[in-house]
């Protein structure tokens, strides 16, 4: 009977933050393409969020859109207000991997169970071949569509007992093909962790820096933060299963929170390293073979890759946690788009697809 309450107020509280108007702010005057997307945006079902948008060239732009339960009442998002990134996370966690492999620590051939200094036996032997580039490019031979993904349970054997790696079973050879997985990534985050010496948060707040950007913290085990926004949950999603999540197993997979703004300067930042080691793997059999015109099919060592026209790729990724939707694309050209929102449906994919595909022709039509 709790639980009804709980789901019926859940309901109500998303029905009611969707009738209010649409309202936002923006740190510059909202052109027309701007204006539409925010219009999508609602029309999507997002009640609240916040998006920056950092050009190549021109001026950086951002909003913060819809509303938010703080108590009782309706408020307005505020620029300042954190949300969770989600798997938005995954890409401290390559840019920190990038910045070890430019420091010549560390290269993408180099073995998972080498960094880990796993002593074995191994149930699979096949996990010998798993290399950095695999975990990055999510082809490491982990498929949570067939084996579950141990990353989303309240207590993950990653990263605290390793030696459950002995009896894994992996479910295809590394690099024979990509299957999403926050387990990789989980795996990914240990071994440069052990590689550097460093506690994991440690590892990636000072490499890239992360003092630059206050908002960027990880998340906090069992709660929200204060300055974070509140989350509309779709049923049979809710707030506790969000807050029963791990973040600090979760931190090199999904475990940070921040603003869309820090988020996006960031990347920015980090940029020519990005594009400098997508580059060094441009003759990649997978890549080469993968049609990129096809939304979701290709990943590169960080982004999905897709092809909008002749001349254009965008590269982007998405994430979805219970009340969380994320979303960063970036442009050849160099232009930076990162998206936070405060509300996902329980069957999200389908939802998250069709974000992205409006967000990319957003940027296509700033790009020509």
């Amino acid at each position: 009977m709790v639980f009804g309450m709980v789901k019926h107020a859940d309901t109500i509280r998303y029905q009611f933050a969707m009738q209010l108007p649409n309202a936002h702010h923006c740190s510059h005057e909202v052109s027309p393409e701007l204006q539409s997307l925010l219009q999508q945006l609602h029309q999507l079902g997002l009640p609240g969020g916040q998006v920056s948008i950092l050009p190549a060239n021109g001026p950086a732009q951002h909003c913060a859109f819809g509303w938010h339960f703080q108590g009782l009442w309706p408020k307005q998002v505020r620029l300042e207000h954190a949300f969770r990134y989600a798997s938005l996370s995954k890409v401290l966690t390559a840019l920190t991997t990038f910045s070890l492999l430019e420091q010549d620590n560390i290269s993408l051939t180099s073995p998972l169970l080498d960094l880990l200094a796993s002593p074995g036996p191994f149930l699979d032997e096949r996990l010998s071949l798993i290399t950095i580039q695999d975990l990055l490019s999510h082809r490491a031979g982990f498929d949570r569509a067939l084996s579950g993904d141990p990353m989303m349970q309240a207590e993950p054997w990653c990263p605290t007992e390793m030696s459950t790696l002995q009896s894994t079973m992996l479910d295809f050879s590394p690099g024979d093909r990509m299957a999403y997985s926050n387990l990789g990534y989980c795996l990914l985050g240990q071994g440069i962790a052990n590689q550097a010496q460093q506690p994991l948060k440690t590892l990636i707040q000072e490499t890239l820096q992360l003092a630059q950007f206050p908002s960027i913290q990880p998340v906090e085990v069992g709660r929200l933060h204060s300055r974070e926004v509140g989350y509309f949950y779709n049923p049979p999603d809710n707030k506790a299963a969000l807050l029963q999540l791990n973040p600090e197993a979760m931190l090199a997979s999904g475990g940070w929170m921040g603003t869309a703004t820090d988020l996006s300067q960031l990347i920015q930042q980090h940029l020519p390293l990005w594009y400098t080691t997508e580059l060094s793997i441009s003759n990649d059999e997978y890549l080469k073979n993968c049609d990129v015109t096809e939304w979701r099919q290709c990943h590169g060592l960080v982004f999905y890759q897709q092809r909008v026209s002749d001349k254009s790729i965008h590269y982007w990724r998405d994430g979805s946690l219970p009340g969380v939707t994320a979303l960063t694309m970036l442009t050849a050209e160099g232009d930076v788009l990162v998206l936070l929102a405060n509300y996902r449906p329980y069957h999200w994919l389908p939802f998250n697809d069709q974000l992205g595909l409006f967000v990319s022709e957003f940027l296509r039509q700033g790009n020509g």
